[in-house]
C-alpha cells in the first residue's frame, strides 16, 4: 500500500512537497550557470559585485532553503509524529516564496533597488508564513528531545534572517540607523548560516545518518551541549558586532568551533555502531561536508590569531567553502537518499508484490555518484586555491568542474523524480 501517513499521522500532498524539489533543483542548476558567469569576479576575489550577490543570494534562498523547506514539509511528520498545521498554507508558500526569490535574485543581479525591497518584502513573509507553519505544528509535538530545539531553533533563526535582511535594505533606503548596520549585517550572517542551516543539518542529521547507516546504541549525550555551543557561538558573536569587540567576536568563533568539533565527534560515534558495513557515497559527501566547516572555522580562527587580517580574496574563498563545501554538499548527499525514497514510495510502494518494481538502490547510478563527488570536491578545491593564490585559470577550471558535477547531481534527481 501506497505511504500517505506515518502511522495515523497524515503527510502533505506529494505533489506539494514536490514543488519545492523540482524548484530547488532549477535554482541550483541556474546557481552552477551563475557561477561560470561570475568567474571573473571570483577570481579576483571581489564579492561584493551585484552578479556575486545575486549568486549568494540563489544558493542560499533559491537552492538551499527552497530545499529544506520541502524536506521539512516532509521530514517533521515522520521525525515528530505530528501532522503539517495548514497544508494549503504550504501550497501558497511556495508560489509567493518562489516569486520573492526570483525577482530578489534578479534585482540584485541588476542592482535595481526598488526592486530589492520589493521582491525581498515579498520573500520575507513567505519565509514568515512558512516559519508560522512550522512552528505552529511543532507546538503539538510531545517528546520534546535535542532534536526538536535545533528543528524549532533554526526555523526561529530563519524568521530572524529574513527581518533582518529586510532591515537592512529599509535602513539603506531610508538612510536610518545606518551605524549598526555593520553589527545587523553581521548578525543577519550568523543567524542565517549558523542558525537557520547549521543547526537544522545537525538536528536532522541526529535523525537521516543512523537511519541510512542502520546505526543503533551510539551516545547522545552530547547533543544538547552541541546546542547551547551553538546558541552561545551565535550570543557571543552578536554581542562582540553590537560592542564593536572583536575578541568577543572571535570567543563565539571559538565556541562554534567547539560545537562542530564535538557534532563530528557524534557522526564519528554514530558511524562506529552501523550495522551498514560499507558507508554509501552519499553519506561519505555528509561526512566531507563537516571536515569542510570544521577546516573553514579553523582557517578563520587561525587567520585572527595571527592577525594577518582577511582581504577580499579570503573572504571570499572562506564564503564558498561554506556555501559549497558545507551547506550545498550537505544537501546533496541527504537528497541522494531522499529524493529516490520519496519517489519510490509514491510511485512503486502499491505495486510490490503485484509487479517487478527496482529496488531503492538501484534507482540513483552509484558510479555516477562517485564522480559527482570527486568532480564536485576537487573543482570547489581548485577553485578556491586558485581565488587565494590569484590563478584565474585554477579559477575557471575549479568551477568548470564543479558546475559539470551539478549538472549531472541535478539529471541524476531529474531521471529519478521523471524515468525515462
Amino acid at each position: 500500500m501506497n505511504i500517505s501517513g506515518v502511522g495515523s499521522v497524515p503527510l502533505l500532498p506529494f505533489r506539494t512537497v514536490l514543488r519545492y524539489v523540482a524548484a530547488g533543483l532549477l535554482g541550483w542548476l541556474a546557481a552552477a550557470g551563475m557561477f561560470l558567469y561570475a568567474m571573473p569576479d571570483l577570481a579576483r576575489g571581489d564579492y561584493r559585485t551585484p552578479v556575486v550577490l545575486a549568486l549568494v543570494h540563489l544558493v542560499v534562498l533559491g537552492w538551499a532553503t527552497m530545499l529544506a523547506q520541502g524536506a521539512m514539509y516532509q521530514l517533521i511528520p515522520v521525525a515528530f509524529q505530528v501532522g503539517i498545521r495548514h497544508d494549503r498554507l504550504a501550497v501558497f508558500n511556495h508560489w509567493i516564496y518562489t516569486a520573492g526569490v526570483a525577482g530578489f535574485v534578479v534585482s540584485f543581479a541588476s542592482y535595481w533597488v526598488s526592486g530589492l525591497r520589493t521582491f525581498g518584502g515579498i520573500a520575507m513573509f513567505a519565509v514568515l508564513l512558512f516559519a508560522f507553519n512550522i512552528v505552529r505544528s511543532m507546538m503539538r509535538v510531545k517528546s520534546r528531545n535535542p532534536m526538536f530545539w535545533f528543528v524549532i531553533s533554526a526555523v526561529l533563526y530563519l524568521a530572524l534572517t529574513a527581518l533582518l535582511g529586510i532591515s537592512q535594505l529599509l535602513m539603506i533606503g531610508m538612510g536610518i540607523g545606518l551605524k549598526f548596520y555593520p553589527a545587523i549585517f553581521t548578525i543577519h550572517i550568523w543567524a542565517g548560516l549558523i542558525g537557520w542551516f547549521t543547526m537544522l543539518i545537525i538536528g536532522f542529521t541526529y535523525k537521516l545518518f543512523p537511519m541510512f547507516t542502520l546505526s543503533h546504541g551510539f551516545s547522545e549525550r552530547r547533543q544538547t551541549l552541541i546546542l547551547f555551543l551553538l546558541h552561545g557561538a551565535i550570543g557571543a558573536t552578536a554581542m562582540g558586532a553590537l560592542t564593536n569587540s572583536e575578541w568577543v567576536q572571535a570567543a563565539g568563533l571559538a565556541v562554534f568551533l567547539a560545537g562542530i568539533l564535538l557534532f563530528g565527534v557524534d557522526v564519528a560515534d554514530i558511524y562506529k555502531h552501523r550495522m551498514r558495513g560499507k558507508l554509501e557515497l552519499p553519506m561519505a559527501m555528509a561526512v566531507v561536508a563537516i571536515v569542510w566547516l570544521a577546516g573553514l572555522v579553523l582557517a578563520i580562527l587561525t587567520v585572527r590569531w595571527l592577525g594577518s587580517g582577511f582581504g577580499s580574496r579570503l573572504i571570499t574563498a572562506l564564503g564558498l567553502a561554506f556555501f559549497l563545501g558545507w551547506l550545498s554538499q550537505t544537501i546533496m548527499g541527504y537528497l541522494y537518499k531522499i529524493v529516490p525514497f520519496l519517489i519510490w514510495n509514491e510511485r512503486y510502494a502499491d505495486k510490490v508484490g503485484r509487479q517487478p518494481v527496482p529496488m531503492l538502490k538501484d534507482m540513483v547510478n552509484e558510479k555516477i555518484t562517485g564522480v559527482v563527488a570527486v568532480l564536485y570536491n576537487a573543482g570547489l578545491a581548485t577553485a578556491l586555491a586558485g581565488i587565494g593564490m590569484g590563478v584565474a585559470a585554477a579559477v575557471y577550471g575549479g568551477f568548470g568542474l564543479l558546475a559539470v558535477a551539478v549538472a549531472v547531481f541535478v539529471s541524476q534527481m531529474v531521471k529519478v523524480i521523471v524515468p525515462i
